[in-house]
C-alpha cells in the first residue's frame, strides 16, 4: 500500500480577505495569495511500516553520533555561527561519495 498517493484536495483559506498590501515607498509594489490552495495529506508515523520508519527515523544511537559530530565540528569552527564551513571547503571522500569536515582530518580534538 502506498501511503503518500492520497488525493490533493483544494481548500479554501480561513478569514481570506482576498485584499493586497502595498508597500511603504514603492506604490506598485504587491503582494497577493490565492484563496484556494492545494492539500496534501502527510501520513501519519503510523501508517509507516517499521522498516520505512527505519530509513526515516534516526535512533537515539544515530543522534547521538550526529550530535558528538556537531560539536566536534563547531568547536573547529571556533564557535563561531559565522565561520561555518560549507561543503565546497571540505573534503570529499570518493570512495564513501561523501564529503568530510576538516575536523575529521588529522584526528584532533578541538574542545
Amino acid at each position: 500500500r502506498n501511503i503518500l498517493t492520497g488525493p490533493t484536495l483544494e481548500i479554501p483559506l480561513k478569514n481570506h480577505c482576498g485584499l493586497s498590501n502595498e508597500t511603504e515607498g514603492s506604490p506598485h509594489s504587491r503582494i497577493q495569495f490565492n484563496s484556494v490552495v492545494q492539500m496534501k495529506p502527510i501520513p501519519s508515523h503510523t501508517d509507516y511500516s517499521d522498516r520505512v520508519k527505519k530509513h526515516l527515523w534516526s535512533n537515539r544511537h544515530e543522534i547521538r553520533r550526529n550530535s558528538q559530530r556537531n560539536l566536534q565540528e563547531f568547536a573547529f569552527e571556533g564557535w563561531n555561527v559565522h565561520q561555518v564551513i560549507e561543503e565546497d571547503a571540505m573534503f570529499f571522500d570518493k570512495l564513501a561519495m561523501e564529503f568530510v569536515h576538516p575536523a575529521h582530518i588529522g584526528g584532533g580534538v578541538y574542545w
